[in-house]
């Protein structure tokens, strides 16, 4: 496949007791509509609490589509926003690089279940490049 191909998703954090913190949501966009699941394997607060620091993974769970993506993510709690970089590590397009963002939303828009965090989730776009991780 050549270009770039986008996975939307809309995800929950649903377990924040011990790591590896579990996650919850769902997908669309190019891997077609289904589940999210996801890990965040470590988290720190930095910058006097303004920026969230998490290594996490990715279960992108498609109609057409599934792969799991191993991403840092920087998310400024001044701005509500993150961006995150990292690899598909596996699944389709293994070893493409992967660059997102999410927005931080205090009332979901759609049904959370488990949700840890009451009615926060996070909106946002996977963009993946086939190819070798540069």
């Amino acid at each position: 496949m050549a270009g770039k191909v986008d996975v939307t998703f809309t995800k929950w954090v649903t377990n924040t007791e011990t790591f590896p913190w579990k996650m919850a949501g769902v997908v669309g966009g190019d891997a077609g509509a289904g589940s999210f699941a996801g890990a965040v394997l470590s988290h720190d607060t930095i910058a006097k609490g303004t920026v969230d620091v998490i290594h996490a993974h990715y279960h992108i769970n498609g109609a057409s589509q599934q792969l799991t993506a191993d991403l840092l993510v920087v998310q400024s709690n001044q701005t509500n926003t993150a961006v995150s970089n990292g690899v598909v590590i596996d699944g389709w397009l293994e070893g493409a690089q992967v660059r997102g963002e999410y927005a931080v939303l205090a009332v979901c828009p759609i049904a959370t279940p488990n949700n840890a965090l009451g009615t926060m989730c996070f909106q946002g776009t996977l963009h993946i490049t086939p190819g070798p991780a540069a």
